[in-house]
């Protein structure tokens, strides 16, 4: 009987050097047998039979053939350097709306949290007896000690998601900085006895500050009893080294597993200095990173204090972390069957179907959705997942049309009509769930009559968990009130469903309300696809075509999907070492 486990993570070890681009992993397992899914083999190709080797000692290890749940991440690109809910001003966040953390703010907040003689940091600790607080010194500590929880499990994600290149990318930061701000040259004897334990103290989370490492250096040469040489028989600068040579080969030396299991630890122990029972978010979280670190008695405790708070763990966890969970004895199908109705049992089919997005082109806000007929009790209409959809051609002003923006049908035409030479590409659309949903209905006219609800679920970027996932202003939440969807359910990360009563205006019109509009949304590709897809479902409508379906929408971004992977990988933010060829 065949066995699969989608969406989950090798650890860095498994693969080696750092991949180059995100890519998410799947075990199929069959008897005897481990054959590897991937869906970015983009800067892969020399790691695959190393992965199958893994996967092969995967089966082989255990009798029964357990499947292998890792969900410590090779590399996500961007979501490794932002982190969701950390405590920052509007300003400081990214255009994904998530902040833009470093490793120096982690070790700062380890201090904050009481452990920082665990990384060496400078940050100042409180000591000594607490003095009495006035109303308005309580309501400020119950402020702080939310902020603290969010910087938890910021640790926790972080731990989960950041590779050993970004520790060693910041140890190059502060050893570039006594090089040029400094003027500190390190000799090549210097790069082996100060520069190459720097760098392994960062893959800690020790990475020391640029004074604190100018002191260092200096007592280093204070001690030493040879003349210091500057590093002049090499044709490279010792930065250039460390960047192309010696960083990557410290890697390979370092124990990879070791490290990220240490970081694991120190986050855990965070989270247990800081964390609080009632924080669903968190106690998920926290039950991956026990995972990786075989804690069998830490996870068995999270899923305990989640049971006891009532919660309903189809709402927490995506389901093949829940059927890991059950392989390995920590879970019972009892305790995913003490509640009543089908919601939860909605919310977990439409995760696996947020999964199918990693294949088709969707690595972040990965969403699933069901369209239900009478409510959550009701049958399935439609199902739908974001995926990649079309691209569209270049959109500007126009002059033949008074300067207005149009959609031009290719790179030429943008050319003629004055568009500067980045705004003549095509531009990627992607096809969010909802509207999958809504373009397989056989006729949307008779939506309003059917009373329908639609489940929109989100998997977390980090960790086997769930986040927000209301329907975007990016043209979902238009077509759904336009068309006389009755209500929308989504799941809030936090083992909840929330709900909000739709009403109907089929005036509405969508387009300029979003990509046609003056505001932020003008030239959206995402909405701007949205439309283009309805109207020519309606026109297929008259024609007396039957609908399009579930794979036939799909397939439709197909080409799109194959010459993103031919393309460079999708982000190199967050990846350093081996260091990107040169073009």
């Amino acid at each position: 009987m065949q066995k699969t486990v989608g969406g989950h993570f090798l650890p860095v070890s498994a693969i080696g050097a750092q991949p180059r681009s995100p890519i998410r992993l799947g075990v199929q397992y069959w008897p005897g047998v481990a054959f590897l899914t991937c869906s970015r083999l983009q800067g892969a190709r020399g790691r695959c039979a190393r992965v199958q080797a893994f996967c092969r000692s995967l089966v082989s290890e255990r009798g029964r053939h357990e499947p292998k749940t890792v969900w410590c991440e090779v590399n996500r690109g961007r979501v490794g350097q932002e982190l969701e809910d950390w405590p920052c001003s509007k300003a400081s966040k990214r255009q994904s709306g998530h902040p833009m953390v470093s490793n120096r703010e982690l070790q700062d907040a380890i201090a904050e949290l009481g452990l920082g003689h665990r990384v060496a940091s400078a940050h100042p600790t409180q000591n000594g007896a607490a003095s009495p607080m006035s109303c308005a010194g309580q309501l400020g500590k119950k402020e702080e000690d939310i902020k603290l929880q969010a910087k938890a499990r910021g640790l926790l994600r972080a731990a989960l998601a950041r590779p050993d290149g970004m520790f060693a990318d910041e140890a190059l930061g502060t050893l570039g900085r006594l090089h040029h701000k400094h003027g500190l040259t390190m000799s090549p004897e210097e790069l082996q006895s100060f520069a190459r334990p720097l760098v392994f103290r960062a893959l800690s989370l020790a990475c020391p500050t640029d004074e604190a490492a100018v002191e260092e250096l200096c007592a280093i040469r204070s001690r030493s009893t040879s003349n210091h040489q500057p590093f002049e028989e090499l044709k490279q600068s010792p930065l250039s080294a460390l960047a192309t040579k010696l960083i990557p080969q410290w890697l390979e030396e370092a124990n990879s597993r070791k490290v990220i299991l240490d970081r694991l630890k120190l986050a855990s122990e965070c989270w247990e200095q800081a964390g609080s029972e009632d924080d669903v978010e968190g106690a998920v979280l926290h039950a991956a990173v026990c995972m990786e670190l075989g804690d069998r008695s830490r996870v068995s405790r999270c899923l305990s204090l989640l049971l006891d708070s009532g919660a309903d763990l189809r709402l927490c966890f995506q389901p093949a972390f829940l059927s890991h969970l059950q392989f390995s004895g920590l879970l019972r199908a009892h305790d995913l069957e003490q509640y009543p109705g089908r919601l939860a049992a909605h919310v977990q089919h439409a995760a696996r179907l947020a999964c199918r997005g990693d294949a088709s082109g969707v690595f972040f806000r990965r969403h699933g959705a069901l369209l239900l007929a009478s409510g959550c009790e009701g049958g399935v209409l439609a199902e739908g997942f974001n995926h990649l959809a079309p691209s569209l051609g270049p959109r500007g002003p126009d002059p033949t049309r008074g300067g207005k923006n149009r959609t031009f049908a290719s790179a030429d035409e943008a050319e003629l009509a004055g568009l500067p030479p980045k705004r003549r590409k095509s531009r990627a659309a992607q096809r969010h769930a909802e509207v999958h949903c809504l373009l397989q209905v056989p006729c949307l006219e008779r939506l309003p009559s059917m009373g329908c609800e639609i489940l929109i679920v989100e998997l977390a970027d980090i960790g086997p968990g769930f986040r927000w996932a209301e329907p975007c202003g990016r043209g979902c939440m238009q077509l759904l009130m336009k068309y006389g969807v009755a209500k929308a359910l989504w799941t809030d990360g936090r083992a909840g469903i929330q709900s909000r009563e739709l009403s109907h205006v089929p005036e509405l019109d969508v387009a300029e309300k979003t990509y046609a509009s003056t505001s932020r949304l003008s030239c959206d590709a995402i909405s701007e696809r949205a439309c283009i897809d309805v109207s020519e479902k309606l026109r297929r409508e008259l024609a007396g075509l039957p609908a399009w379906g579930f794979e036939e929408l799909v397939q439709q971004g197909a080409k799109d999907v194959e010459e993103m992977q031919r393309r460079a990988p999708l982000s190199l933010r967050g990846l350093v070492f081996p260091l990107p060829s040169r073009k």
